[in-house]
């Protein structure tokens, strides 16, 4: 009878294989965590950008209603009465501030607004038809004609705050039946800087873009203080806007920026010291929001209604 011989490795290949086989193996696996982490990282990434890109339209879209609303006045049917624009009070805003919900209209200001913020209020009058929906407010809903100062309810106001959670948003403040209300319209707002395009020779185009501070300052002089017609805010006809929305979650971002120049390098450079708020430094928000995606958007609304400082 043939006797068996115990299979024995002298040279130790069977080992050596086997780490190969196990490392290779490690390294193929590794790679496909890479490849999913990548596929989920970039999903989360189109997700985020995607929310950004739906909460812009809809901020975009609800400031250019209301800006072209400004100093509408009910032709068709006349009432007798309380006209809230007759003086060119058709817009007004005011740089670096915020305010509180219940307040009217533009009283009560604050100092130190979110990444210093601006205000935008538009002012007009409700149709004599209530029941058509064709002058709505902020929050959307209907405004009547006022006869009187006190149902004047004809106003859309936009500025900066923080929720209850401690998010910052994008509110409208509108005249409700019974005070005044805020809503809000869209959260993770980092910034809301508007300018001004001011036609100063009554021609219908803008001959300069300013701020409200530089708006403010040239009416602070006693001969536009004595001919209130003569403000420039009675002579805007167009709004420049530019809002910093942030992402809600985290993610790998492609094109990571330190400086958000609200309405571009070159203004930036020219007035960022006296208009704060139109640069803004990543390194300066808080640490756990800083890697969350950011995105400017801008838009220029031009004024449907004719300059009442030139009537």
């Amino acid at each position: 009878m043939r006797r068996r011989t115990a299979f024995m490795s002298h040279d130790g290949s069977m080992l050596i294989e086997c780490l190969i086989a196990s490392t290779l193996g490690m390294a193929t696996i590794m790679a496909a965590m890479m490849v999913m982490q990548h596929a989920n990282a970039s999903y989360i990434w189109q997700q985020e950008n995607a929310a950004i890109e739906e909460r812009a339209n809809y901020a975009i879209e609800s400031i250019t209603r209301a800006v072209r609303q400004a100093g509408y006045r009910d032709y068709v049917i006349p009432i007798q009465g309380y006209d809230a624009i007759a003086q060119g009070d058709f817009i007004r805003g005011a740089d670096n501030r915020t305010m509180k919900a219940s307040s009217q209209a533009l009283e009560e200001l604050e100092l130190n607004a979110i990444n210093s913020s601006d205000v935008l209020a538009i002012h007009f009058s409700g149709s004599a038809n209530a029941q058509d929906l064709s002058m709505i407010n902020c929050a959307g809903f209907a405004v009547t004609r006022a006869t009187a100062e006190s149902n004047d309810m004809g106003w859309s106001i936009f500025y900066v705050a923080k929720n209850t959670v401690g998010e910052s948003e994008l509110r409208c403040k509108y005249r409700g039946a019974q005070q005044w209300q805020s809503q809000a319209l869209i959260d993770g707002v980092e910034g809301f800087q508007v300018l001004y395009g001011v036609d100063t020779d009554g021609d219908g185009f803008c001959n300069n873009t300013l701020n409200a501070n530089a708006i403010d300052e040239h009416d602070s002089r006693s001969d536009v203080m004595n001919h209130p017609l003569d403000s420039w805010w009675t002579r805007v006809v167009s709004v420049h806007i530019a809002l910093l929305l942030r992402a809600t979650n985290k993610s790998n971002q492609q094109g990571y920026t330190e400086f958000f120049d609200l309405f571009g390098k070159e203004y930036s450079y020219q007035f960022a010291e006296r208009d704060l708020g139109t640069h803004l430094v990543r390194k300066n928000f808080p640490t756990e929001a800083q890697p969350k995606l950011r995105r400017i958007v801008r838009t220029v609304i031009y004024l449907n209604q004719p300059l009442t400082a030139f009537d």
